[in-house]
């Protein structure tokens, strides 16, 4: 009787071929934001760690997910942030999230790990990496406004939003050190 269920016509033959517990097919995405206008304003500069991106205005979304940097667990990393002008200088406001468990959002405790009064130029901040982030490459995403920012997944007129991505690396790195009977004789 089992397997008359799933020969083809039977009862339960369309779960032989079923996504089931699989998930589905569906891949994960992080949710869509962008400025509509970057006629006034843009993020001109982007850096951490290796990171050290400048741009000119990217029609109000830049994916350079292709950008990575190394970070560490524990440890503190400067965050330098620009924003790029037509011609008047505007405020403008920051705001900085990073997927510290590379769950596809950044509505966690703790992802969003920066938000700026209003500046008119260059802004630096600290941001420590925390020892419970998962490990492997994840999502940062930097926001500029004209105003307050609300949300990591916000569409607004005047300003830019910029994604990068994070290699976080565990805590701790192994040296390797070789006797000085070695080091003398490779010299």
């Amino acid at each position: 009787r089992m397997q008359a269920l799933f020969v083809s016509g039977g009862f339960r033959a369309s779960l032989k071929t079923s996504n089931g517990c699989s998930g589905g097919t569906a891949t994960p995405q992080y949710c869509a934001a962008s400025a509509t206008s970057t006629q006034y304003e843009w993020i001109s500069n982007v850096k951490i760690g290796t990171i050290n991106n400048t741009t000119a205005s990217n029609g109000g979304y830049g994916n350079f997910t292709n950008l990575s940097s190394n970070v560490t667990k524990g440890t503190a990393y400067i965050i330098s942030l620009k924003p790029g002008f037509a011609s008047t200088v505007y405020s403008e406001y920051f705001r900085v999230y990073i997927d510290y468990n590379a769950d596809y959002d950044f509505v966690d405790a703790g992802e969003l790990v920066y938000t700026s009064a209003a500046v008119t130029g260059l802004n630096t901040v600290s941001i420590t990496i925390p020892t419970t982030a998962i490990t492997g490459s994840t999502r940062m995403r930097v926001m500029m406004k004209d105003a307050a920012l609300t949300g990591p997944c916000e569409a607004y007129t005047y300003g830019e939003v910029e994604d990068y991505t994070l290699n976080i690396q565990a805590s701790g790195t192994a040296t390797c050190n070789q006797p000085a009977s070695l080091v003398a004789a490779s010299i």
